[in-house]
Formats: structure tokens, C-alpha cells, sequence
């Protein structure tokens, strides 16, 4: 058990089993660091073998070593603190972030290379350095309620390793850029002040994609959407200002809306300029303006379907311009 001070271990076993015997073993950290200089493994046997991993406060350093493999895993129970410098999750079977409180992050720093999957579950996951994921490291969301979140001065783009599930991104005050195409998720929510630039022009990002806090901007010059790629296809579209106005920008891009636009709260902008484009927004379906919103339509050349409508709650206000 490590509680506080500083701990350093050339390597960590246990849990061993012989035929018709189980075994157990348990690591602690709850305050303090532990520093690794070897793998933590589980020796295991032919009997029944579990080794629980607590890190509940304090520092994790694996110091470029691997927790567990994929012939025998370590259940990494992770509820606070934070971990760092580990080349190996369970080999490619990865772990499972579920600590219950998505109010409260755990923090991944340092230098990571394990090329298996972190699921994010009711947690939030806060990358506190640039090199906190490594380029075959990927995120997966199990449920609504978890988030990647960047920490303060950490803009580094995700794209390459968000996976699946329903993916929350906290740019947290950070300018970053999507480079590479994003296939896969079921939805995808930026939250926090900061602008997402997607400068990709392949991959789909998210069958629904939520602006709850600062701007998404699609790419620029005079770059098309392809078709099914980013806001195409059946990709509905909601801003909600929970934090900051949100907003989507549109530069010399092609931006084709085939299901319904939901602005709500107050603050959400739709603007872009069409550059060589035929127009910079088509929306094919309707935008709807909830109750006691503000919204702004700011645009060249925003054009709607013969079918398309804009609903205007009560209470709620619309400005176009351009």
C-alpha cells in the first residue's frame, strides 16, 4: 500500500496459483508515488488467479513498463490520481475507466505507448502532457457520460484515436485540429471553450454531432465536404450554449444537412463565407429554433430544400445576415 512518500519497485508479481487453489493480490495507491522499474504482473497458474491494481490518489509512474498482457490481465481499478509513462494496458485487451464521478477527472501524464484500448466510462479522462497518448492508442465511450477532456495547454489532435461510442471531447480552452478522418463513433459532443478545426475532408466523425461549448470550424480555403463525409448524410446537428456560445463556422466549404439543425439556449451562431463553393450551408431538412433562444444565421449564399422549414420557438430570437 502506498498512502504517500515516494515508493520505488524494480517490478511488481503476484497472484500466483497452483491446481485447485485461487490466489489474490492487491496494490494500493492512494497518495504518494509509485515508480516502477519493471512490468506489473500477474503471475497466475493453473488455478484461479486475480490481481487487483487500485490507484485511487497519488501518481501511477510505470516508468515506460506495462501493467498486465493480453494472456493475463490485471483488473486496473482507477477511480483517482493519476498515471504515467506506461508502455502496456492488459497487452491489446486494454481497461475499462469507470470511476462512477464524471465531475471529478483522473489524469493521464507523461509519455504513453500501450496500443490498446482505454474505454471511458461515467469518468472523465484528462490528458495533462502532448504525449499522454500514443499514436496507436486508442479511446473508446461505453455510455453517455464519459469524457476526454485536454488539459490547460495541451492542444494535440485527437482524431487518430478516438474509436467508438459516444465520444465527449472538453477542449477545455485549447485551439486544436482534427487531421485525420474519425469513423466510428455514435455521436460526437465538443464541450468547453476552444475551437475544433476539422481540416479532413474524409471520415464521417459522428451520425450526431453536439456543439455544447465553444466553435467547430470545417476546414478552409475552398475544400468540399465529400459526400458522407463530415456533416453529410443523415448527421444531425445541435448547439447548445452550456458553456460560452456555441458556434459552427463553415469557410469555402460545402456543408450539406440532410436531418434537422437544433439551436437552443442563447448564443449559437451558424456562419461561413462560400468561397468558390456554390453555397456554404444546404439545409435539406429543418432548423429549429427551441423556446427563449438566440440565434444567429450568419452566412453567403445559406440556402434551404423546398421542403425545409425554420421553426421558431417561443420566446426565442433569429437574426440573419450575409
Amino acid at each position: 500500500n502506498v498512502a504517500g512518500g515516494s515508493v520505488y519497485a524494480s517490478s511488481i508479481s503476484g497472484a500466483s496459483a497452483t491446481a485447485n487453489t485461487s490466489a489474490t493480490a492487491n496494490v494500493n495507491v492512494s497518495g504518494g508515488t509509485l515508480t516502477l522499474g519493471g512490468n506489473i504482473v500477474r503471475t497466475g497458474g493453473v488455478g484461479t488467479s486475480v490481481f487487483n491494481l487500485n490507484l485511487s490518489g497519488g501518481t501511477l509512474d510505470m516508468g515506460g513498463n506495462a501493467i498486465g498482457s493480453s494472456t493475463s490481465a490485471i483488473t486496473f481499478n482507477w477511480t483517482g490520481g493519476t498515471l504515467k509513462n506506461v508502455s502496456g494496458l492488459n497487452g491489446t485487451s486494454g481497461i475499462i475507466l469507470n470511476t462512477g464521478n464524471p465531475f471529478t477527472p483522473v489524469y493521464l501524464d507523461g509519455t504513453n505507448t500501450f496500443n490498446s484500448t482505454l474505454t471511458i466510462k461515467d469518468s472523465t479522462l484528462e490528458l495533462s502532457s502532448s504525449t499522454a497518448l500514443g499514436a496507436n492508442s486508442k479511446i473508446a465511450f461505453d455510455g453517455t457520460a464519459g469524457v476526454l477532456k485536454l488539459g490547460t495547454g495541451v492542444a494535440i489532435d485527437v482524431s487518430g484515436n478516438l474509436s467508438s461510442g459516444n465520444a465527449q471531447l472538453d477542449t477545455n480552452g485549447n485551439d486544436i485540429t482534427f487531421s485525420n478522418s474519425v469513423s466510428g463513433l455514435t455521436s460526437f459532443t465538443k464541450l468547453g471553450s476552444g475551437k475544433l478545426t476539422i481540416s479532413s475532408t474524409s471520415g464521417t466523425l459522428a451520425p450526431t454531432v453536439s456543439i455544447l461549448g465553444g466553435i467547430i470550424q470545417l476546414g478552409g480555403g475552398d475544400n468540399q465536404i465529400p459526400v458522407g463525409g463530415f456533416l453529410n448524410g443523415t448527421t444531425a446537428l445541435y448547439l447548445d450554449a452550456i458553456a460560452g456560445s456555441p458556434e459552427l463556422i463553415a469557410n469555402g466549404v460545402k456543408v450539406d444537412l440532410n436531418a434537422d439543425v437544433t439551436l437552443s439556449n442563447s448564443g449559437a451562431t451558424l456562419s461561413g463565407s462560400k468561397g468558390t463553393s456554390a453555397y456554404s450551408f444546404n439545409f435539406k431538412k429543418d432548423i429549429i429554433i427551441q423556446d427563449n433562444a438566440t440565434a444567429t444565421l450568419s452566412a453567403s449564399n445559406m440556402i434551404t430544400g423546398s421542403t425545409s422549414k425554420i421553426n421558431v420557438g417561443s420566446g426565442a430570437t433569429l437574426t440573419v445576415s450575409g
